[in-house]
């Protein structure tokens, strides 16, 4: 299964899928996806809020590919986070 989870990358909405109503990413959301990433998953997100409103939002959880930010109906362009 390692194998499946290293040769997969996991594309999530930031915005309407890993957060909660207030707009912060719940303990237990952020718990799983470190589990997933430390058995070999590979995670990343898009969302419209600004890279650096991302930042904040994912903390410590780092991603294996760039976020995607969209903002105000643009095309996306991937942008690396600093320090994730």
């Amino acid at each position: 299964m390692t194998k499946l989870l290293d040769s997969t990358l996991v594309l999530c909405d930031l915005d309407h899928l890993l957060l909660a109503g207030d707009g912060n990413m719940p303990q237990v959301v952020r718990d799983v996806l470190q589990l997933f990433s430390s058995r070999g998953g590979r995670l990343t997100v898009f969302s419209q809020r600004s890279p650096r409103a991302v930042r904040a939002v994912l903390g410590g959880l780092r991603l294996a590919a760039p976020a995607l930010p969209v903002l105000g109906g643009q095309r996306p362009a991937a942008v690396q986070l600093r320090g994730l």
